[in-house]
């Protein structure tokens, strides 16, 4: 009998392996769930990163919209003002004197020149600006495309531990299920030994 109550003791060492084994995968598998943890908040602070960043380039793409738009329509301005220089007032031609006629002209172009180099060069400025303008907008767009690129990226990374995660953490209870299963058998035959044991001495005690 008292090597039946032995048996039973936790201290025994078959079943103190067995718990120990059981809390050694129990640590381990809460590290590798800690780390996935760890990983997990890191890519979605990333995505959040790149949310605010692409946040960021459309507002500057949506600003360069409107300086292009307003440069567009002052170069059109400009253009019509150019046009309109350059016609010249037939009616006031005819009602003055063939003398009155010539130094008008020559006055007004000699102020026709100035202002039409003048418009010119605004008007070859802003069209300098109006390219300056597209080429920052499209490399605007190209960082875009990277950074929707790169979230996409970050995205499918982080379905992937989300579903390994899953994976791990299925193979964590059918592993606690088969620890416990295996401490229950070892625990029955124990018992089973210990009965045996004691029918044993039992019965050598009685022939005796």
């Amino acid at each position: 009998m008292e090597v039946s109550q032995n048996d039973k003791d936790p201290k025994h060492p078959k079943k103190r392996r067995a718990i120990t084994d059981l809390r050694r995968t129990d640590k381990s598998e809460k590290d590798r769930e800690t780390e996935l943890g760890l990983e997990i908040a890191q890519l979605k602070l990333r995505i959040r990163e790149r949310d605010q960043t692409i946040f960021d380039l459309e507002e500057q793409i949506r600003g360069k919209d409107a300086i292009i738009v307003d440069r567009c329509q002052l170069i059109e301005r400009l253009e019509q003002s150019h046009s309109e220089r350059l016609s010249p007032d037939q009616d006031s031609l005819e009602e003055t004197s063939q003398n009155t006629v010539r130094y008008v002209n020559m006055n007004e172009s000699v102020q026709r020149t100035e202002e039409e180099t003048r418009l010119l060069e605004e008007l070859e400025e802003e069209r300098r600006a109006r390219v300056k303008l597209l080429e920052q907008n499209e490399l605007l767009l190209q960082q875009w495309d990277e950074a929707l690129a790169y979230v996409e990226q970050v995205q499918k990374m982080l379905q992937g531990e989300l579903r390994r995660s899953s994976v791990l953490i299925d193979e964590n209870a059918t592993l606690r299920k088969r620890i416990n299963e295996t401490v229950l058998i070892s625990k029955n035959g124990i018992q089973l030994l210990a009965l045996l044991f004691a029918v044993l001495t039992l019965y050598l005690y009685t022939w005796t």
